[in-house]
């Protein structure tokens, strides 16, 4: 069997459980089969923000999903606020914390205010506030993805997060599309940033130009997903 047939063997099994609501339970077990472990991830990422992130720093994980990333700045001793709008989640997040972090069960937007959660039965981290994200994953090729309405849920602002936790070094923010809204609630300039982006069209500049005109420059991180951002004045922080 030729390595493109074998290819196609794979999209068509991964679209056959996806389309019966499967593939949440296979995924797990297919990324143990390929060495990918919870604690490798962790590990990784902890490697990766060893020369930024020092014992005491403040950092918020946006968009925390089941918390790798609140993990990862635990480790390297930081004071950890993961925000995360859905319960499940949040839940897993108190299984692997407990109150050794502050978990805030919450969106965040350019307002406080309440929005509609769109979730995606298949993958919990691709589940958004933006119905255009929805529909640009769709296009992508995920159109056998079932969505939930998830409600109504209260968002809260990145200025009410400092206001309430303290200024972060570094603040990382994944939100599946909803990026712009969430840099639209900060006028307290956070010395590092880093916005997972792409999938809907135009959201990379508009997220650029909104943090240049906060005082932020651009500078290589992580990979081609995400973009590093810090601010101008943040060697005086």
């Amino acid at each position: 069997m030729s390595k493109i047939t074998m290819i196609n063997l794979r999209h068509t099994i991964k679209r056959f459980l996806i389309k019966n609501k499967l593939w949440r339970y296979v995924e797990p077990i297919t990324l143990r089969l390929r060495g990918i472990s919870d604690k490798k991830i962790i590990n990784d990422l902890a490697k990766m923000y060893s020369g930024l992130i020092k014992p005491g720093d403040l950092c918020f994980d946006i968009g925390a999903n089941v918390g790798r990333y609140s993990m990862a700045f635990y480790l390297l001793g930081a004071r950890v606020v993961a925000v995360e709008p859905q319960l499940k989640l949040v839940q897993e997040i108190k299984k692997r914390f407990g109150s050794e972090i502050d978990i805030v069960q919450k969106g965040v937007a350019e307002k406080e205010d309440k929005r509609r959660f769109y979730v995606c039965d298949e993958a919990t981290s691709i589940s958004t506030f933006l119905e255009d994200h929805k529909e640009s994953v769709e296009l992508k090729g995920f159109k056998d993805y079932h969505w939930s309405d998830g409600g109504e849920i209260d968002v809260t602002t990145l200025d009410k997060l400092v206001s309430e936790y303290g200024l972060p070094k570094y603040c990382k923010i994944d939100v599946e599309g909803f990026e712009y809204k969430v840099l639209m609630g900060l006028t307290k300039p956070i010395p590092y940033i880093s916005i997972e982006v792409g999938w809907v069209e135009g959201e990379v500049e508009k997220c650029r130009a909104l943090l240049l005109s906060k005082g932020y420059i651009q500078y290589d991180f992580l990979d081609s997903k995400d973009l590093f951002f810090k601010l101008k004045s943040a060697n005086k922080v």
